[in-house]
């Protein structure tokens, strides 16, 4: 397993952006696949 180096920004840069995938896009693409089974 290759091993990053991270800054403290670029960490929380990626935290912030795992919750925004989690909290706001989960919902957008279950309403797209729900819509695509319409």
């Amino acid at each position: 397993m290759k091993e990053y180096r991270l800054t403290k920004e670029g960490y929380e840069g990626l935290i912030k952006e795992r919750e925004d995938l989690i909290n706001n896009k989960r919902k957008e693409i279950a309403e797209r696949l729900k819509d695509a089974k319409n």
